[in-house]
């Protein structure tokens, strides 16, 4: 089931099942450095915010000085490929462009040969990109399920999900926001009374969701069952000073006002859980339902306020909102430091990128440090044959452009990772070509002085 969430047009974030053989290792394994990193933050850090995001970012240089070695190989074998080029080059030009299948077993029988004997692997320059992807992958399973690999946030998680809990009729209140977010396979073994499924569900939730839900559990404590007793009052006249008619009076006006913006949220609701149910985009639904609730919030506060200085008149309609007030309160706490966790520089870390301000840096930013890392690459490799070069050329523009565009559906902690890696990579692949280039240097005089003695 698809939904589009909040009003930047991106697609819902769904409730995921376990990660399969291949990722799921390398989620553990990330998982558990991640914590590591993040415990040792908050042992020293005075606040949360931006914790998660520095913990990436240390990871992503921790694993990039991991490959150091394997960059540096690499880097050797491409320069030995290089060297290789004006060989491989004579071999096929021997062949002549043949197209005969036997012919060309034995050109590339002859160019491996040539690989064999001066000990150069044709894929060693693509191991640090084939050591990445793993990661890659992987950390985009541990943010978006951050909660299953990051202690203080599992704690947080169930705090919240008790929290929901708490707050009378729950279930019936949130189903038809989670229908948006739980796959068709998972329907059926989703049960919202379970902690452990509504932690799943508390990280997919967009803020105008949550919003929804105090707003269905205001609506759920019946205030147009009080309507009659406040009329009732209202009428008595004996006994009442006019400070308490008046405030009786507005109550009335804003319980009326209340109530027929709700007849309009309720029809906006039910176009919204059949669009879900039916796959029918929901993007249209979703503004005008923002909209609704945007309009209804202060109606709401405006009820607890004028409520609130009527309680001796009405005390039941006085111990519900008084209820209410104390669980919404509770949990809008834990969402706010829920939002303080997981954001980095305004963005939360655990959500698509998407193409929404200021999401859509992370892409941007993304594609620019990919091209400036490919650009320094392919300046280390030069070659002459016009095949290889075409083969950079496109490199230097494909690579930018896909990074880029699978980083909009992951979760922006991949971004931030993949751009930390890029930067470390770019400044990795200075320093290397200014040593080989020196080397280089030096290989060239040291010929000139030998031909010179000759």
């Amino acid at each position: 089931m698809l939904d589009f969430t909040g009003n930047i047009g991106v697609l819902a974030t769904m409730i995921e099942k376990e990660p399969g053989s291949i990722v799921g290792p390398f989620a553990m394994i990330l998982g558990f450095v991640i914590n590591l990193i993040y415990n040792a933050i908050n042992f020293i850090a005075s606040s949360p915010a931006n914790i998660l995001g520095v913990s990436i970012i240390i990871l992503t240089v921790f694993v990039r000085f991991f490959m150091i070695p394997t960059g540096i190989k690499s880097q050797k074998s491409a320069i030995a490929m290089r060297k290789l080029a004006p060989e491989i080059k004579a071999i096929k030009e021997r062949y002549g462009g043949t197209k005969d299948p036997e012919l060309l077993r034995k050109q590339n029988a002859e160019i491996q040969a040539l690989y064999s004997k001066n000990n150069v692997n044709m894929f060693g320059s693509c191991l640090p990109l084939l050591l990445t992807l793993p990661v890659f992958y992987g950390l985009n399973v541990v943010f978006r399920n951050s909660y299953m690999y990051i202690d203080q946030m599992n704690v947080m998680y169930e705090e919240i999900s008790m929290a929901v809990m708490r707050i009378p009729n729950y279930q019936n209140i949130i189903r038809p926001i989670a229908l948006g977010h739980i796959p068709d396979k998972m329907l059926a073994e989703f049960k919202t009374y379970y902690i452990s499924d509504l932690q799943r569900l508390v990280g997919k939730l967009a803020p105008y969701e949550w919003d929804l839900f105090t707003l269905r559990s205001f609506i759920d404590i019946g205030i147009g069952d009080f309507r009659g007793e406040i009329e009732a009052l209202l009428s008595q006249k004996d006994g009442l000073d006019a400070i308490t008619q008046n405030g009786l009076g507005e109550l009335l006006r804003s319980v009326d006002g209340f109530l027929d913006s709700k007849a309009v949220f309720d029809g906006l609701l039910n176009q919204f859980i059949y669009n879900i149910e039916n796959n029918k985009n929901n993007k249209e639904t979703v503004g005008r339902l923002i909209a609704q609730i945007g309009l209804m919030k202060p109606q709401m506060e405006l009820i607890i306020q004028q409520a609130g200085g009527l309680k001796e008149h009405l005390p039941e309609l006085g111990a519900r909102l008084a209820a209410f007030t104390s669980d919404r309160d509770k949990l809008a706490v834990l969402l706010q430091q829920k939002a303080k966790c997981e954001n980095f520089l305004t963005l939360n870390l655990s959500e698509p990128s998407g193409w929404g301000f200021p999401g859509v840096i992370i892409p941007v930013l993304t594609a620019a440090t990919t091209f400036l890392s490919t650009f320094l690459t392919g300046r280390a490799n030069k070659t002459a044959d016009a095949q290889a070069k075409s083969q950079q050329r496109m490199m230097l523009i494909m690579m930018p452009l896909l990074f880029g565009w699978i980083t909009v559906g992951m979760s922006a902690a991949v971004g931030i990772y993949w751009i930390t890696s890029s930067v470390f990579a770019t400044v990795q692949q200075v320093f290397i070509n200014r040593y080989y280039r020196k080397k280089d240097n030096i290989s060239q005089n040291d010929s000139k002085i030998v031909k010179v003695v000759q």
